[in-house]
């Protein structure tokens, strides 16, 4: 069998369906709606979850049964019914029309599967099974979640920001990697300032440890150059 490539998918803005109302579809719908999709669910019944979504406006949601012309417009669609007819025949009519499509009963029918989840703001991990073992997936997510904590997010950020720093600052290629040598040598120290609510002084510490580097290289050179 051949293995899935794994991918990150901008769906932002994308036209998506949902058919099924319960646990399943109600975290799914969460999850397209977190990336920034245009969600509609087709239910016959629907979570309070969903509901309460639909009354503020967030999802377009339809108590019917499905149709094959609910998926007109639309680019994803996640079969999440408790009900194999309905979910073979949403795979089915979305096979027709090359929409990609997701099983939540059997994974192997469908286009892709939705791994484990554990984001830190830009920071996104993810774990899967290909459908072969939910539970190890689980456990799997757990372990990760608690090795990589909510410090991560500001974390992230604090690196986005000082690399940007670094790319204006240092032109010349060895000056880079040295400055980023230099974040990773700093890492734990980092997280531990970030991690008890010092986030300006960490910034405060990594940007002199960037600047230590890059002036080093340069005095370093302008030295040899002036023995030379």
């Amino acid at each position: 069998m051949a293995l899935a490539y794994p991918i990150n998918c901008n769906i932002a803005g994308w036209n998506c369906l949902v058919v099924g109302g319960g646990s399943v579809g109600t975290r799914r719908t969460a999850g397209l709606l977190e990336s920034g999709a245009i969600v509609t669910v087709v239910a016959m019944q629907a979570s309070n979850e969903l509901i309460s979504m639909s009354e503020s406006g967030t999802i377009a949601l339809l108590l019917e049964p499905f149709r094959p012309d609910h998926l007109d417009g639309m680019r994803l669609a996640i079969a999440a019914v408790d009900n194999k007819v309905v979910n073979d025949a949403v795979g089915e009519h979305c096979r027709k029309r090359n929409i990609l499509v997701n099983r939540a009963d059997d994974s192997s029918r469908g286009d892709f599967t939705v791994p484990a989840v554990i984001r830190r703001g830009a920071l996104t991990l993810s774990a899967a099974t290909d459908g072969s073992h939910p539970r190890l997936t689980a456990k799997i997510a757990q372990t990760l979640s608690a090795m990589y904590g909510p410090e991560y997010e500001p974390y992230v950020a604090m690196l986005r920001l000082v690399r940007l720093e670094i790319l204006a600052e240092a032109a010349a290629h060895h000056e880079r990697e040295a400055a980023f040598n230099a974040l990773n040598d700093h890492e734990a120290d980092l997280l531990h300032l970030i991690k008890n609510g010092r986030e300006a002084e960490a910034l405060h510490v990594a940007r002199g440890a960037v600047s230590s580097a890059i002036h080093g290289l340069r005095t370093h050179h302008s030295l040899e150059t002036h023995q030379q």
